[in-house]
């Protein structure tokens, strides 16, 4: 689910650029200006997600379900005693229910402020997962077509003999240009403009035919962007607010932990309004197989039959189907994975290079099916903090 584009330090130099210029509207990386659905008052939100506003289940008292969640805050922090880990937010959804929000460790090294469900943190590559949906709500009200090749919208991207003529855009979001993986990532560090990138990589050599194979690629993947404003005649943040979210929100590309889960509550069906079961099975549904996801994380080895969707990942653990995304950037990372039939999952944010919570998340399935326990954390081990290569797709 993260890929070595997700977390490079390119990501991290360049956001901090756009946000100081008040720029918006990009996906580059998971760059993108993103409104979250706040947590309004119950009467604005629909039934199925009045679980979401207050109480905010952030105290142990208010933890309630099958999963013993005190067992599950006992692991977290002693997760958090692991040097690589500095703060961390958890939202765990069962059945539907937002269930656990808790907080761990601190917001900076000085730790002059807790971590909450208010404390804000960057989502990097999970925000593809807005634009592969946003891309299916779209289609699915005839805006576009997902077969629709990148030629109709006349894009600045240009890839090996011509190939984005026929490349469709379910091919685009679902990670298939044929070009080799973050084509030209370091060209986007030195401050070049995206679009003349795209326009340069007809001169590079392609990996596989276009469409035949899985390249996770940042720059090219932004394309989507200049398709939906040439459709909506929007900018990408706008109509993401306009068609995604038709409630109270506010703009950004950072959120609260709550913001997340509510993100990944939509994504199990729990918003027909905005996202029907038609769209969400077109955003979930594999393209593409992939590599191991994770790298040579242990958690890898049982992550099975690993694909890419249309901004998301899907994979089985231990024989059940698992959809979610990862991202990072210098000194954050972001993660979400649930199963869709049971609506149950966990979002987890924090703001340090470690691997530790990409690990948590099987043992916290393992929790949920009530399988023995395996332990993916091996804190005893004293593993050095994530790198880009331990994390490689």
């Amino acid at each position: 689910m993260l890929d070595t584009g997700e977390q490079s330090d390119w990501e991290r130099r360049r956001r901090l650029k756009w946000l100081a210029a008040g720029v918006g509207g990009l996906v580059l990386a998971g760059l993108i200006a993103l409104p979250f659905l706040k947590r309004a008052a119950p009467a604005i939100l629909p039934p199925q997600l009045s679980s979401v506003v207050a109480p905010i289940p952030e105290n142990p008292g208010d933890w309630r379900g099958r999963i013993d969640y005190r067992a599950v805050d006992a692991r977290l922090r002693a997760m958090m005693t692991d040097r690589s880990m500095q703060g961390l937010a958890v939202a765990i959804v069962e059945d539907g229910r937002l269930a656990f929000v808790h907080g761990y460790g601190y917001t900076a090294a000085d730790n002059a402020e807790r971590v909450s469900a208010k404390t804000v943190f960057r989502w990097a590559s999970l925000s593809k997962t807005v634009a592969g949906t946003l891309t299916a709500r779209l289609a699915a009200d005839g805006a576009l077509s997902l077969q629709d090749p990148l030629s109709v919208f006349n894009t600045s991207l240009k890839l090996p003999g011509d190939a984005q003529v026929g490349l469709t855009l379910e091919q685009l979001l679902a990670q298939r240009t044929g070009l080799g993986r973050n084509a030209y990532d370091g060209r986007l560090e030195d401050g070049e403009d995206p679009t003349v990138i795209r326009g340069s990589f007809a001169s590079l050599k392609p990996v596989c035919p276009p469409g035949t194979c899985h390249t996770y690629q940042n720059i090219a993947y932004d394309t989507i962007t200049e398709v939906i404003h040439a459709r909506t005649g929007l900018d990408y943040a706008e109509a993401v607010k306009r068609r995604l979210f038709d409630v109270p929100a506010a703009a950004g590309v950072n959120s609260t932990i709550v913001d997340l889960a509510i993100w990944m509550q939509a994504q199990m069906g729990l918003r027909p309004d905005v996202l029907s079961g038609a769209v969400l099975g077109e955003v979930q549904r594999s393209r593409v197989g992939t590599g191991r996801p994770y790298g040579r994380l242990n958690i890898a080895r049982e992550l099975k039959g690993p694909g890419y969707g249309l901004g998301m990942r899907s994979f089985t653990y231990r024989g059940h189907n698992l959809v979610g995304h990862s991202g990072g950037v210098a000194g954050y990372r972001a993660t979400m994975m649930f199963e869709p039939a049971t609506r149950t999952g966990i979002v987890m944010l924090w703001n340090s290079d470690a691997n530790l919570p990409f690990r948590y998340q099987a043992e916290f399935f393992d929790r949920v099916y009530g399988l023995p326990f395996t332990d993916f954390l091996e804190l005893d081990r004293g593993d050095p903090i994530a790198s880009g290569s331990e994390l490689a797709d």
